[in-house]
Order: C-alpha cells, then structure tokens, then sequence
C-alpha cells in the first residue's frame, strides 16, 4: 500500500519545524521555497538540491529565543482595497444627549379624531406563589348527610373461625319443605326375613270334574314365591329410608341458606 504524501502551506521560513514526520512537505509562501523531512525527522531544503545552488543542503536551525516587540515603526503599507458595505446595525437602546430645547409654540387645537376600536385583551399575568397552608377547622358538630348504600361484597371463599355452640333449639311445630322424590333403588341381593306359616282354609269338597285335555302352565315353586315376597318388604323398607335421608338433607340445606340471608341482612 503507498504511503500518504503530506503537504503544508506555511507562512514564511522562519515558522519551520526543526523535526516532523518521514516524507512532510512544507512550501513557504514568503521564498516559495520547498522543504522536505528525511527520514531522520530533519526539515531539509529541497529546492536547493534541485536547483543545485549549495554543495551542503540548508538544514532547519534550532529554534532561537523569542524576540521583545520592536519600538520602531515600520513603513506604511500600500493603501489596500476598499471594503464591502457593511451590514446596518441593530438600533442602539442607550438614549443618546438630549438636544436644546426648543422656543415655545402656540397651542392650535386639531379636529377630533374618530372613536378608535377597543384593543385586544392583554396577556394573562403570572400566577402568584401559594399561600401557606391554613389551619386545622374544629370538628364539626352537625352530622353529615347520610351516604349511599354499598355494593354487596363477594361471599369469601376463607372459611371463618368455628362459632360456640348455642342453646339447643326447640322443636318446630312448622313443618318444613317436602322432599323431591327420590330416583327407585337397585334390586337388593341381600335375602329378606322368612315370612310367617300361613293357616290353610279347607273348602268343601267339589265335584269331581273332567280330565282336561289341554296342559296348563307349570306353577312357581314355593320357594321362590316367599322369596319375592320377602324382597318386595325389604325394598318398601329401604326405599323409605332413602326418603327420610334426603328430606333430611333438603331440610339442613333450607336451615343453611336461612342463617345466611339473616347474616347478610
């Protein structure tokens, strides 16, 4: 990659740094004399070696001390080119010398001026700071208007604390609510109690009638119709207990929603 060459402009010899930067060309305006930096860092002439002017190339001396000001006046300089216009200034806002006052002249009363509109309203002026706060009113005597009802809260899903028993209760002469019908019971596998020995009735004795010709049907067992029996007791007995249970419940539950509705009110 090539190297960047770095050229600078500068004023006249005298402002030349003794050392910069490898390859750093300087071209003084005064003498339009070159100078180049070797790769030591020196400044040297180059336009002296071009033109081959000097055997020994001028070097950049060491910078010598800072001269005072000088007292003796230089020539004038030629009269240079004239300006452009300049911009108008801003009003000055210092009053300047009052001039003399004038003679006194004669008072001459002009014509009435027609009734001007009103002007616009002027601009709203700034808010003054807050006062300190005032202090605390007494309590006062008359009471209040009576506020709105509240909105029914949610029922809490947090059971509260159990309460203490209370006085047992009387029996209600009121009875309570019937009872939905219960749904019939399964078919109980378990065999009822034997029934009692029935007594026989002996009839009079009938004619003897004829042999039939046609079979009739094979009659039940007699096991087995004391078995039905006995089951059909049993299931009477159970469905009556299922009923009594669930009137039970129904009735707690009409107990239950009564306590609640005497809370809430």
């Amino acid at each position: 990659m090539a190297r960047k060459q770095k050229v600078k402009m500068v004023l006249t010899e005298n402002v030349l740094p003794e050392q910069a930067e490898f390859g750093t060309v300087f071209v003084c305006k005064d003498t339009q004399q070159v100078w180049i930096t070797a790769l030591n860092g020196d400044v040297l002439n180059l336009s002296d070696v071009l033109e081959g002017k000097t055997a020994a190339v001028r070097q950049v001396g060491p910078r010598g001390p800072k001269g005072e000001d000088s007292t003796v006046r230089g020539p004038q300089g030629e009269r240079g080119y004239p300006g452009r216009d300049g911009k108008d200034g801003k009003d000055s806002v210092v009053a300047g010398p009052a001039g003399p006052r004038g003679e006194k002249g004669d008072t001459v009363a002009g014509p009435k001026g027609e009734r001007a509109q009103n002007g616009k309203d002027g601009r709203d002026g700034v808010d003054g700071k807050d006062g300190q706060d005032g202090k605390n009113g007494k309590d006062s005597t008359m009471p209040g208007p009576a506020g709105r009802d509240g909105k029914d809260g949610k029922d809490s899903t947090v059971p509260g604390p159990a309460g203490r028993d209370g006085p047992a209760g009387r029996d209600s002469h009121v009875p309570g609510p019937a009872g939905r019908d219960g749904k019939d019971g399964k078919d109980s596998t378990v065999p009822g109690p034997a029934g009692r020995d029935g007594h026989s009735i002996v009839g009079p004795a009938g004619r003897d009638g004829k042999d039939s010709t046609v079979p009739g049907p094979q009659g039940d067992d007699a096991d087995i119709t004391a078995l039905s029996t006995q089951v059909a007791a049993l299931q009477a007995t159970v469905n009556a207990l299922l009923d009594m249970n669930k009137k039970g419940a129904d009735y707690i539950s009409y107990l239950q929603e009564k306590v609640k509705r005497a809370r809430n009110s």
